[in-house]
């Protein structure tokens, strides 16, 4: 599915763009001001490695937004950003649900994400095995890091395709701030208006020493899928079948965030620093945004929740987290000492219905209460600071979590249509008027580290690191099916199985830097994605007839732990500025090989359908990537970004009937992007201009390609703004040739790219 339309409002706005861009230059020419002679391109510092660099002094593949750009592109969800940097894909399932691949590392295999995720200091992880990351809001944010290839050595489990980084700003000591910002903007295609609301605060409790700053949101994102449940005809058939209402409504899915963060830091003296850190996020998702792709584009049948299950009778995602982050540190003018240590507590409720073949029966999956997800880290670093030819990273992490995961299922057809043979998951149920069966998994996590980095500088430009990570971890899961559940839940019906691993990844990295605008590196390093146990299904005699509880015709030992799968990574890259820094290019060659990927395994005795996960499946990864700045003139700057990316198996995959050479799936081949952003005066008035284009190719959300493509698409962005003194005016469009893709498939819906979107926000500086 591709199509666009550029239509009046389109047109309209960018009319006004390429007005603005001409008055605005000539205006600016006559200008009295100097503010922009001798422009040059800003270097952003970053903390990727666990102490302040550059971005030019800092040997890895890295990406880096900050808080300007992260303002004036109206950036504030991973949708927003993440697709368009080299060699990142974003798959936005429902509104809690991120699936984010580096370098084509994609979690199809199931297991843990990917890629680490941190807020600030805190790791966004669930024991539950999700390849899905929560996605805070960017508000009030410093920057946003993107380090692509693994970062085992410093950042652990998960990281083995890269590591997402998103810094809040700390309070100020020194200066009261305060913020508001309010917008609206318009969605394309009859979608329902979107509102935002967002401010900061910041006061100076204690000159010098204390100072609290807040910041709080509430955003509302409107539907833009209509339910035409009543004219489809296989929706009038299963209705006819099992009863139950159906209806007509536009645009479902609108998603509300709301979320407040509030830091408070103490500096007592110059040696000591503290930074309390307390965060809310809650996202609602009112409705399904899954259509089925059978349909017209943004057309969907979808089944109400009735019972009670949902306060609109449709179906509906909520996410709720709370985290909590005291930082502490101490500089011993030789080296910092910090201690980092973080809680995070969070719930997800979802009720939603589902019919053959994906049940016997018209049931609704429910979560009446939230998960019981509750993660503690505690983390000391100490990071050298001598001066001299050898410097050293070295730290220790804990992690300990536990999440649960329950559900009710409950009928939601006629209760006298109900099946009198309805089995669950092949087990008889009868309640019809309450809960059918009840569901259950849970995971417990207890983890060690001890990692470090060893920094040698030699011959003036070169710099060899070593690095390494000692990780040891004991995992604990349980499920279970209970039928026609009554009174509270025993727990001893669920399975549980626990798997314990302990291993050593590495890192060497040997960088050149024969001037002040260049860097050039080699890098060989390790990630890896900590392993799990394994299920213990019911396996009949003939899959096992000599009882040794190997999965005959294999070599597959039923119920096997998992163990963590790793990336070993070779990578050569270089950094360089021109023209007194008013040019600057990024650029990285790679190769990545995969190994211990878990699959299935099946047996070839005939009749035997049992299948055993274990680590049998191995992937490469090759790819380019590329970044480029230019200062074209003292107000005009050209961004442009690319990468290629080429991730294959290196074997035959039987469990996913997969051969060598097929192509990973849920990452694009093919990322670009090209933007210009144009700065001038106009008297003592800033205004900015930009637009962007970014290209994703397409790709598969499976590896037979037996659903629809995602991707393969083009959006085009514009944006002009203007601060009068403490106010701002900014207008904006997204999408605006009001592209037709998908951005996630599923068997049962796919989720079509938000149409075009044109707003406006005007923020409000006080203080």
């Amino acid at each position: 599915m591709k199509t666009n339309n550029f239509s009046g409002p389109t047109r309209a706005l960018a009319a006004v763009v390429v007005g603005a861009l001409g008055s605005a230059g000539a205006i600016a020419e006559e200008s009295e001001t100097n503010q922009l002679a001798a422009r040059n391109l800003e270097e952003i510092v970053v903390s990727a490695q666990k102490r302040e660099t550059s971005l030019l002094d800092t040997p890895i593949s890295i990406s880096a937004i900050g808080m300007e750009d992260i303002a004036e592109r109206n950036l504030v969800s991973m949708e927003d950003y993440l697709s368009a940097m080299p060699s990142v894909t974003h798959n936005n399932a429902v509104s809690v649900l991120n699936d984010i691949t580096f370098r084509g590392l994609g979690g199809f295999w199931g297991g843990d994400s990917t890629v680490g995720v941190y807020f600030g200091e805190v790791p966004m992880v669930s024991p539950q095995y999700s390849i899905f990351s929560a996605d805070m809001k960017l508000v009030d944010m410093a920057r946003v890091e993107v380090l692509r290839g693994p970062q085992g050595s410093l950042y652990g489990s998960s990281s083995l395709g890269g590591t997402l980084r998103s810094i809040p700003n700390a309070p100020d000591l020194k200066d009261r701030a305060a913020n508001v910002t309010v917008g609206r903007s318009l969605t394309g295609r009859g979608g329902d208006a979107n509102t935002s609301l967002t401010g900061m605060v910041n006061i100076p409790l204690a000159e010098d020493r204390l100072a609290l700053r807040i910041a709080a949101y509430d955003m509302h994102n409107g539907g833009y899928v209509d339910n035409i449940a009543p004219e489809v005809p296989w929706m009038i058939a299963e209705n006819e079948r099992y009863g139950g209402p159906i209806k007509y409504e536009g645009n479902n899915g609108s998603v509300d965030f709301t979320g407040v963060r509030a830091s408070l830091r103490w500096e007592p003296n110059d040696q000591w620093r503290a930074t309390f850190m307390y965060a809310f996020q809650e996202v609602y998702q009112d409705g399904d945004n899954r259509p089925d792709a059978r349909l017209s584009p943004y057309k969907g049948a979808f089944w109400p929740v009735t019972g009670g299950y949902s306060k609109n009778d449709r179906t509906f995602f909520q996410e709720t987290l709370d985290l909590a982050n005291l930082v502490v540190e101490y500089d011993m003018g030789w080296a910092s000492l910090m201690s980092s240590t973080s809680w995070y507590e969070g719930g997800y409720k979802t009720a939603q219905v589902f019919v053959p073949p994906l049940n016997q029966g018209k049931i609704a999956r429910v979560k009446k209460g939230p998960d019981e997800r509750e993660a503690f880290f505690e983390e000391l670093r100490l990071v050298s600071d001598f001066g001299g030819a050898v410097e050293f990273t070295a730290g220790y992490f804990y992690q300990h979590s536990e999440d649960g995961d329950s559900y009710n299922w409950v009928w939601m057809g006629d209760p006298a249509q109900f099946p009198a043979d309805f089995r669950f998951r092949g087990l008889p149920v009868s309640n019809v008027n309450s809960v059918l069966a009840y569901t259950h998994a849970s995971a417990e996590l207890t983890q060690h580290a001890l990692y470090g980095e060893f920094y040698y500088k030699f011959l003036d430009n070169w710099t060899l690191t070593l690095g390494g990570r000692y990780f040891d971890y004991e995992r604990t899961s349980g499920s279970g099916v209970i039928p026609d559940p009554v009174g509270p839940i025993d727990e001893s019906a669920l399975t549980f199985r626990t798997a314990k691993e302990s291993d050593f990844v590495r890192k060497v990295n040997l960088s050149y830097k024969p001037s002040d605008g260049a860097t050039y590196y080699l890098e060989w390093g390790e990630g890896f994605r900590i392993g799990r146990p394994g299920a213990l299904p019911a396996v009949p005699t003939i899959c096992d007839a000599d009882g040794d509880g190997v999965l005959d015709g294999t070599n597959a030992r039923i119920g096997q732990n998992l163990k963590s799968d790793t990336t070993d990574n070779l990578e050569l890259g270089a950094k360089m500025r021109f023209l007194d820094n008013r040019i600057s290019l990024n650029t990285a060659l790679y190769r990545i090989d995969w190994k211990n990927l878990p699959t299935q395994v099946f047996s070839p005795v005939q009749g035997c359908t049992t299948t055993v996960a274990m680590n049998a499946s191995e992937a490469t990864s090759y790819g380019v990537e590329a970044e480029a700045q230019i200062q074209l003139t003292e107000g005009l700057r050209l961004d442009i970004s690319g990468s290629y990316n080429d991730a294959t198996l290196a074997k035959d995959d039987p469990g996913v009937r997969a051969r060598k050479g097929d192509r990973i799936p849920r990452a694009a081949e093919v990322n670009a992007r090209a933007a210009l952003e144009y700065e001038t005066y106009i008297g003592d008035y800033r205004g900015f201009l930009g637009a962007d284009y970014s290209y994703i190719s397409g790709f598969y959300t499976d590896i037979a390609k037996s659903l629809q493509e995602m991707g393969n698409y083009g959006s085009l962005g514009i944006r002009a703004g203007l601060d009068f003194d403490r106010v701002r005016v900014q207008l904006y469009g997204k999408n605006l040739t009001n592209e037709d893709a998908y951005v996630q498939v599923y068997s049962y819906g796919v989720v079509p790219l938000r149409p075009r979107v044109i707003g406006i926000d005007l923020s409000f500086d006080f203080l």
